[in-house]
C-alpha cells in the first residue's frame, strides 16, 4: 500500500506540474489574463498565506523549520543573505518564464529548460560547488547539442520568446546555485514548503514595489489588468493559485516519501508529459529533429542524474555505470521478493557478474533465500 501511495503521489505531481504550465500558457494568451507580473504576485502572496495556514495545522511537513535534526534557525543573516537575493532571482525567472509563454510554445520552452542542467553545472563549477572533469563536460556537451537540435528544429521560432526564456533560465540557474551555496555552508537542506514560507513574502514585496511604481508612473511597458478584467477572471485566477499551491504541497510530500532516484525518474516523466500536453492539448507541433533532440536530452539527463546520485558507480565510465545501476535495480527487486538484505543481494550479483562463483539465476535466488532464512533464524 505504501508503494501504491507513493506511485499515486508521483502521478499527482506529474499531473499538477503539466497542468500548471498549460494553465499559465492559456492565461498568457491575448484576451485572457496576459499579465505575468500580476499573475506571479497572486501566486507568491497566496502561497505565503496558505503555507502559513498549513504550518499552523500540520507543522510536521515543514522539517526544515520544525525537525530536530534538520531544523534551520531563521536568522537575520539567513533572511538578508539568503531569502532576499533568492526571492529577487525567483521573481525574475518566474515573471520571464510566464512572459515567454506569450511568444513561444510550451513544448519548445520545456525543451529549452532541459539545458538548465548545463547552466547549473557551469555556475556551480565557478562557485566551487562542482568538481570539473572532462567526463562530466562531455555529458554536458551532449545535453547542449541536443538542446541546439530542439531549437534548430522549432517550426514557429520566435527570437523574442527564445531570448526571454534564455534570460529566465540564467536567473533560475543562478538562484539554484546561490541556494545550494548558502545551504551547503550551513550544512542544511530546505524543503519545498519551508522554502515557500521563507521566500514568498520577500518575492511578493518585490512585485508589490514593481506594481506600485507601475501605477504611480503610468508605465506602459508593464501592462496592468483593468478592474473589470480582474472581476471577470477571478474564478479562473482562484483555481490557478490553488493549483500552484497544490503543486508545492505535492512536491513537498513526494520529496519526503521517496528516494532521489524516484525523484529523478519522475522528473523525466514530468518533462515528457509537459511536452505531450503542449502537443495534444494545445495543438503545438514538433519537427522530427525536435523529437530526436528531446529524446537525447532526456536520456542524457537520466545518465547525468544517475551519475550525481551514484558517483562511484560511474568511476569506470558510462558503460560500467549503466551496468552497475542495472545490477542495483535487479538487486532491489530480488531482495523484495526473497525478503533478504538488499546490500547482500547486491554483493552476490556483483560476484556473479564478475564471474566469481558464476551461477544460474535460480541458483542465485536459492542462495539469497538461504541467506534470508539465516538472518531470520538469528
Amino acid at each position: 500500500m505504501y508503494i501504491l501511495g507513493v506511485f499515486m503521489l508521483g502521478c499527482v505531481y506529474i499531473s499538477c506540474s503539466a497542468g500548471m504550465i498549460a494553465f499559465n500558457k492559456v492565461l498568457m494568451q491575448p484576451g485572457h489574463f496576459p499579465y505575468p507580473v500580476y499573475l506571479v504576485s497572486i501566486h507568491t502572496g497566496s502561497g505565503f498565506v496558505l503555507a502559513g495556514i498549513i504550518r499552523l495545522l500540520k507543522p510536521s511537513i515543514f522539517p526544515s523549520l520544525n525537525g530536530e535534526e534538520t531544523h534551520m534557525p531563521v536568522t537575520r543573516q539567513l533572511l538578508w543573505k539568503g531569502a532576499v537575493p533568492i526571492s529577487a532571482l525567483s521573481v525574475l525567472y518566474l515573471v520571464l518564464s510566464n512572459w515567454a509563454y506569450m511568444h513561444s510554445s510550451v513544448a519548445f520552452l520545456q525543451m529549452m529548460k532541459e539545458s538548465n542542467v548545463a547552466l547549473v553545472f557551469v555556475f556551480s563549477a565557478i562557485a566551487g560547488l562542482e568538481r570539473f572533469s572532462w567526463f562530466r563536460a562531455r555529458i554536458i556537451f551532449v545535453i547542449l547539442l541536443a538542446t541546439a537540435m530542439t531549437i534548430r528544429g522549432e517550426i514557429n521560432f520566435s527570437m523574442l520568446g527564445f531570448s526571454i526564456q534564455g534570460c529566465s533560465q540564467l536567473f533560475e540557474s543562478v538562484r539554484i546555485c546561490l541556494q545550494a551555496l548558502l545551504l551547503s555552508n550551513a550544512g542544511k537542506k530546505l524543503d519545498a514548503l519551508s522554502y515557500t514560507l521563507i521566500t514568498m513574502p520577500f518575492a511578493f514585496m518585490f512585485l508589490a514595489c514593481i506594481m506600485g511604481g507601475n501605477a504611480l508612473t503610468g508605465n506602459t511597458h508593464i501592462p496592468a489588468p483593468l478592474l473589470s478584467e480582474v472581476q471577470q477572471w477571478w474564478p479562473v485566477l482562484l483555481a490557478n493559485l490553488l493549483l500552484a499551491f497544490s503543486l508545492n504541497l505535492v512536491v513537498a510530500l513526494f520529496m519526503q516519501h521517496t528516494s532521489g532516484v524516484a525523484v529523478v525518474l519522475t522528473g523525466i516523466v514530468k518533462d515528457a508529459a509537459i511536452v505531450l500536453v503542449g502537443c495534444a492539448a494545445l495543438g503545438e507541433s514538433l519537427s522530427h529533429m525536435q523529437v530526436f533532440g528531446f529524446a537525447l536530452q532526456l536520456g542524457t539527463i537520466v545518465m547525468w542524474s544517475s551519475m550525481k546520485i551514484f558517483p562511484k558507480d560511474f568511476e569506470g565510465g558510462v558503460a560500467s555505470g549503466v551496468w552497475r545501476l542495472t545490477i542495483r535495480a535487479v538487486a532491489t527487486i530480488m531482495a523484495k521478493r526473497s525478503g533478504s538484505d538488499e546490500d547482500l543481494v547486491l554483493l552476490r550479483l556483483q560476484q556473479w557478474g564478475r564471474g566469481s562463483g558464476a551461477c544460474e539465476k535460480h541458483e542465485i535466488e536459492s542462495l539469497i533465500s538461504k541467506d534470508a532464512q539465516g538472518i531470520k533464524t538469528k
